[in-house]
């Protein structure tokens, strides 16, 4: 009997997600008995879902090849990081957070930025 902990992972492992979700399928098909997938919450409710769209379709799997422009974001999104690479993001996440609050709240306003770094959000905003 294989038993596959946190499987709920499988949708949310910042910066190894490619790894956890090939973990998971490589548990799955190279066991040579009984599998239990266990995990919780919502995102484990999306695996299950998953799985039951799998099963109605008899365990094929289909596979629509993305787009080049696809697979460049496929390749950034699940990339993998290191330790350091993560805390960044975090890191910079809750810096965002915060001044996002401070301008939804008007503890700051846009005019107290500089121009330059509005002018560099606005372009990566779109």
């Amino acid at each position: 009997m294989v038993y596959i902990m946190n499987a709920q992972d499988c949708f949310s492992s910042l910066g190894s997600l490619a790894r956890v979700r090939n973990r998971l399928f490589t548990a799955i098909t190279r066991s040579k008995a009984w599998v239990r997938v266990v995990g919780i919450g919502p995102k484990m409710d999306k695996l299950v879902e998953e799985y039951e769209r799998v099963k109605r379709n008899e365990f094929v799997l289909k596979f629509r090849y993305p787009t080049e422009e696809e697979r460049k974001q496929l390749t950034i999104v699940n990339r993998d990081m290191t330790a350091e690479e993560k805390l960044r993001i975090k890191q910079n996440s809750s810096q965002l957070e915060a001044l996002l609050d401070d301008l939804q709240k008007g503890k700051i306003y846009w005019t107290d930025l500089p121009p330059d770094q509005i002018k560099r959000l606005k372009a990566f905003a779109g």
